[in-house]
């Protein structure tokens, strides 16, 4: 049976220390906190031997090997943990093997360390990584998680009801929180360091109820007059001309694609007198790192014929840093035309929000919306992005007639095609 002890350590002999002798044994007087006390010196009389901090045991394991464990400078919390260790061993012996015993005693900090190797080695981007990881660490900081044992549902929970409550944080961002928890919790679970995800129960708030940014979306005649107007802009944002900006909407209006992905388009990605016209993208360039084949309306595709000859097949469509700014960008243009926004947040992704809503507008199916917006989750396609407004109801029709109802830059008076789309002849 595994006893408790206390290992002698060696230390140095101070330049002051006193060398006595009693009963034949030579020891040191070495002052401690104010006190001399007495420890027995080395064979050779250069150092002295100390009782380590914490309590031990050799333990006889499974295999039958021994092994040395350091347990804890408190002696009856010492005599508990060799208490379970013995009982784990004993549980091996007889085949039961605890597979999570060896990530008990790491902490949160380093297994989410290696979570962030494990999302930087999977191709996400080092912003998206950074992003995450910020999020968990504040999460555990507020909830006073330090060890996987620490990880209960109740804590999680009151923090992210006072970071709403107290920080006034909106639900959205509390939502984004505790998404991530439960992100890396999964992780830790398919990787057998703990044996569930201790916040299953808890639930995202309604976002519904607490809405602080809200898209907008475009109407027919705001769609006309802003590609109008930023055609025929003398301003230039960050090197586009008031043309390029013109033409790189009507795309983002035409395909759905994110600013980034939209920066990353060169010419040879188009495949203009294919039938029916694509844009396709790497993976290495997409949210979701896929690569992407998007149609594209005839219209659209006769406008980018012309944009985009002469240009070299390898060089950026829109150049420049554009895409880190795109909300500004936009911003500046839209105030050029009916002034700054209302309640609503008229950004890039905004057009994206518009695309969406067109799709299944168009009499789409839920399934074929999902694979043009590249989604996964069929709440995000129809209750975040999708809007249903009055002036862009419309009647059931085939989806890749629809989007051959594209944005296009009106020179007059123009009808309204099927969705309430400005539809011109190319």
């Amino acid at each position: 049976m595994a006893s408790l002890f206390r290992p002698d350590r060696p230390y140095p002999l101070p330049a002051d220390a006193e060398v006595v002798t009693r009963d034949g044994r030579t020891y040191a007087r070495v002052r401690e906190g104010g006190k001399a006390v007495l420890y027995p010196l080395t064979a050779d009389g250069t150092q002295y031997l100390k009782p380590a901090a914490k309590w031990c045991a050799d333990v006889r394991q499974a295999d039958g090997t021994r092994k040395r464990v350091r347990l804890s400078a408190n002696k009856a919390a010492a005599q508990v943990m060799l208490a379970d260790l013995l009982k784990r061993v004993e549980n091996e012996k007889a085949g039961v093997v605890d597979r999570f015993a060896e990530h008990r005693s790491v902490p949160l900090s380093a297994h989410l360390e290696d979570w962030k190797g494990s999302l930087a080695a999977s191709g996400r981007s080092g912003e998206y990584v950074a992003l995450k990881v910020s999020r968990i660490t504040a999460a555990f900081d507020g909830s006073g998680f330090t060890l996987p044992a620490d990880l209960k549902a109740d804590r999680l929970e009151t923090f992210l009801s006072e970071l709403r409550s107290i920080e006034k944080r909106s639900i959205q961002t509390a939502n984004d929180w505790l998404q991530a928890v439960r992100q890396f919790c999964r992780w830790m679970v398919a990787n057998e360091r703990i044996d569930r995800d201790p916040f299953t129960r808890l639930k995202p708030g309604n976002v519904k109820l607490d809405q602080r940014r809200r898209r907008g979306e475009f109407s027919p005649e705001e769609v006309a007059a802003l590609l109008t107007s930023t055609a025929a802009s003398d301003a230039r944002f960050r090197g586009l001309s008031g043309g390029e900006r013109a033409m790189l909407y009507r795309v983002a209006l035409g395909t759905g694609f994110r600013a980034a992905e939209l920066a990353a388009l060169v010419p040879a990605y188009f495949a203009l007198d294919a039938t029916p016209p694509t844009v396709s993208l790497p993976a290495e360039f997409t949210k979701n790192r896929k690569p992407v084949v998007q149609p594209l309306a005839d219209q659209l595709a006769g406008a980018l014929r012309a944009f985009l000859s002469g240009r070299s097949p390898r060089a950026p469509v829109w150049p420049r840093t554009w895409a880190d700014r795109s909300a500004d960008m936009l911003k500046a243009d839209l105030l050029a035309v009916d002034g700054p926004e209302g309640p609503e947040v008229r950004d890039c992704h905004a057009l994206r929000c518009c695309y969406i809503s067109d799709v299944l507008r168009s009499g789409a199916d839920l399934k074929q919306a999902m694979t043009l917006a590249r989604h996964t989750d069929p709440r995000l396609t129809t209750a975040r992005y999708a809007r249903t407004q009055g002036y862009r109801t419309t009647s059931a029709c085939n989806p890749l007639q629809y989007l051959q109802q594209v944005f296009v830059i009106p020179t007059g008076p123009f009808p309204l095609g099927r969705g309430g789309r400005p539809f011109l002849p190319s």
